[in-house]
């Protein structure tokens, strides 16, 4: 079901923002607000990031493909065409590539972030993931 896909991508998005906001805090008590503030930015770039990814494949997979691979028996036709649709989120995935290193390279050689401090807040991305698959798995655990 894409219901089901899509509440465990908006989890992995959710934890990635919270976590975002705790290495902020910890940038801004440890090192001050510059380099806190690289590390909102390197955050707010893999909340984004994996935010776009989840509507990329949300649009790219085929409604009625579940998280584990069950599909619904009952489920009507796929009503949308997906011919032009998926070219057009294939490429927003490039253009999205191309805004993440692009960004990226202009906030370092402008001097408006450091590579650190961004490298930081973009370590937001693996802790969030990280905590919602051990999340994912502890609620398959009580299932069994």
């Amino acid at each position: 079901m894409a219901k089901r896909r899509n509440d465990g991508i908006a989890f992995a998005t959710r934890m990635v923002a919270g976590s975002g906001v705790v290495l902020v805090v910890l940038a801004l008590l440890a090192f001050g607000f510059r380099s806190a503030f690289g590390t909102a930015i390197g955050a707010a770039l893999a909340t984004s990031n994996l935010w776009m990814l989840g509507k990329i494949i949300e649009a790219l997979l085929p409604p009625g493909d579940d998280a584990d691979g069950d599909a619904d028996d009952d489920a009507p036709p796929p009503s949308r065409s997906r011919g032009s649709s998926a070219l057009l989120w294939s490429f927003l995935a490039g253009l999205k590539i191309l805004v993440l290193f692009g960004g990226a390279w202009m906030l370092m050689t402008k001097g408006w972030a450091s590579p650190m401090a961004l490298c930081a807040g973009y370590g937001a991305l693996p802790i969030g993931i990280t905590l919602s698959t051990l999340r994912a798995s502890m609620r398959t655990r009580r299932r069994l």
